[in-house]
């Protein structure tokens, strides 16, 4: 996963990551080539979650097949951290870095 925080003073972070979960192999040839994870080396569904440095869960998306790439998952997911509301403030440096990784 990403870890964003400001190189300035005791800043809040988010943390991003991707977790997969086992499912069952599919009958369907065609069908279970899409949910094996080469990094697992079994079939999974993968989604991004996304927390705050205390573990609070802040956002999860929807489920993607096992095949599909993490990062491909992070650029499809639509996020919209400024609408989350947090006992703090995000830093702008931080922001900037969720919109280049």
């Amino acid at each position: 996963g990403f870890k964003y925080e400001c190189s300035v003073g005791q800043q809040d972070c988010l943390l991003v990551g991707v977790t997969e979960r086992e499912v069952p192999r599919d009958i369907d040839d065609d069908n279970q080539k899409e949910y094996y994870s080469g990094k697992k080396k079994k079939h999974t569904v993968k989604n991004l979650a996304i927390t705050d440095q205390k573990g609070y869960i802040e956002f999860i998306s929807e489920s993607y097949m096992g095949s599909i790439h993490d990062r491909v998952i992070w650029d499809q997911t639509d996020f919209d951290y400024q609408d989350l509301i947090f006992p703090y403030d995000i830093p702008s440096i931080m922001v900037e870095d969720m919109e280049t990784h």
